[in-house]
């Protein structure tokens, strides 16, 4: 028997990833009684931007979205890769280094299947950029290596590792929550040179870093 619309939106919200209907009415540029309308099958059909926007956010097929044919993901594409700009600026793993400067200097290739897992949809670099490490304090191996950051997501999640902006320029720290505090922490275990810190009002998060290359 065919699934209607209301089953495969409610499917694909499920993941992997999981995704809330108010992410969703976020992606598509619609308001969150629409997505629930979708979802509780008031509303039986979906298309054009809102059927794009919505597959692309969910990460599944357009087709398999709108009139359940074909496989919900996967396809001739599945290799299909996006170019994600990489800056030349350089992020602070110890304190931060003033950006003079920013410029583009190429791209690092990425499978979109695996940039669907981090929350990546598109190359914009309004949803994410690759940049470099320099220095120790998140510990040696990352000195040097480059990191793919998702812009998109800008509230601290403990435990994670964030890119954000102080008075001398990015920084790369993993955010910890502490008494109530949002806490930047330092990997490295020299906490003489590389101590804790609260975060400032001028401490904007810039985005998650989601992943790493490094030479070994």
């Amino acid at each position: 028997m065919a699934s209607t619309l209301a089953e495969r939106i409610t499917q694909a919200l499920d993941g992997p990833p999981k995704k809330t209907q108010k992410a969703l009415a976020a992606a598509c540029g619609v308001k969150p009684p629409s997505v629930n309308d979708w979802k509780t099958g008031k509303t039986k059909t979906i298309e054009g931007q809102n059927l794009v926007r919505a597959a692309t956010f969910l990460g599944v097929n357009a087709k398999w979205l709108a009139e359940g044919l074909g496989p919900m993901r996967g396809s001739e594409n599945e290799l299909s890769t996006y170019d994600i700009a990489r800056l030349d600026v350089h992020v602070a793993a110890g304190t931060g280094n003033v950006v003079e400067a920013v410029d583009r200097v190429g791209g690092l290739t990425f499978r979109r299947d695996f940039l669907r897992q981090v929350g990546i949809y598109t190359e914009s670099e309004d949803e994410s950029v690759v940049l470099n490490v320099k220095g120790e304090s998140m510990g040696p191996l990352l000195d040097g290596a480059v990191i793919l950051v998702n812009k998109k997501v800008r509230d601290p999640v403990a435990g994670k590792v964030f890119v954000f902006a102080d008075g001398e320029g990015p920084l790369l720290k993993r955010v910890v929550r502490v008494n109530g505090l949002w806490i930047a922490r330092s990997d490295n275990d020299d906490k003489a040179q590389y101590p804790d810190f609260p975060f400032k009002k001028d401490n904007l998060l810039i985005g998650q870093a989601v992943w790493m290359g490094a030479k070994l």
